[in-house]
């Protein structure tokens, strides 16, 4: 078994979860030593929840849509309650929070229902043709705001080609989540705030920094590594252009 089965085996354990869920919610905040360890292998995962946490509104409950086998629950308290839906039940029975097994595409709840519908690197898995649907239910059950994280093609499309080119030439398989962004075509900036008008659109992650961390992370033992090599020679290039993903963050009409 490859040391990233092992590691998605790791995750899938309730014990291992709940040991995540307490570590991460005692170092919130800018990435330093004790991220760079609990982190090593999922600094992406971190940073971009970093963002949309700093912007969800106190105590709010929360829908995180496609949210994966952890989702932000695993940095919140109970002073936000979080539901956690994907389509696969296999994904979100390990995900910190409320567990629904649904369709983006006609979200289970009733208009404004939730205060805060977020989604993380998501919609560039899935096909062009629903996008407008998810995107659509995301904003009508959203009560304050809707948070959006995804890769973009305008930045983002070159970087998802070259690392699925290394990832082949490095270790002969292919990686699942990049073909499906060359598979699905990323979305574009314009799809997004033509459905949030008037949306903060903030660019995130530096696009070499991201390829780095793809490869190493990816690398048996040197992925343990990662969070310091991204601690004192790559954070400091992280806030650089150009840049991987953006961050939407829409308010919702008064």
């Amino acid at each position: 078994m490859s040391e990233l089965a092992v590691l998605k085996k790791a995750y899938d354990n309730p014990v291992v979860q709940r040991v995540f869920q307490c570590l991460s919610q005692r170092i919130r905040g800018n990435f330093g030593l004790p991220h760079a360890l609990v982190y090593a292998r999922s600094i992406d995962f971190y940073t971009r929840y970093n963002s949309i946490l700093a912007r969800l509104p106190l105590l709010a409950s929360v829908l995180d849509v496609g949210g994966g086998k952890i989702g932000v629950g695993a940095f919140l308290d109970k002073g936000h309650p979080v539901v956690c839906l994907d389509l696969d039940p296999e994904i979100v029975k390990t995900a910190i929070g409320q567990s629904i097994v649904a369709s983006a595409e006609a979200l289970p709840f009733r208009s404004r229902s939730i205060t805060t519908t977020i989604s993380v690197d998501c919609l560039e898995h899935l096909p062009r043709s629903i996008r407008p649907a998810f995107l659509s239910e995301m904003k009508r059950v959203a009560r304050e705001k809707v948070l959006i994280h995804t890769p973009v093609y305008e930045f983002s499309w070159q970087t998802d080609l070259r690392f699925y080119r290394t990832h082949r030439r490095l270790f002969r398989t292919v990686d699942k989540a990049h073909s499906e962004h060359l598979k699905y075509v990323l979305p574009y900036t314009r799809e997004l705030t033509e459905t949030f008008p008037d949306a903060v659109v903030t660019q995130d992650q530096n696009c070499s920094v991201t390829y780095i961390l793809f490869v190493i992370q990816r690398i048996p033992v040197l992925g343990w590594m990662a969070g310091f090599i991204y601690l004192f020679f790559l954070k400091r290039l992280h806030d650089n252009p150009p840049f991987y993903g953006v961050l939407i963050d829409w308010g919702v009409p008064r």
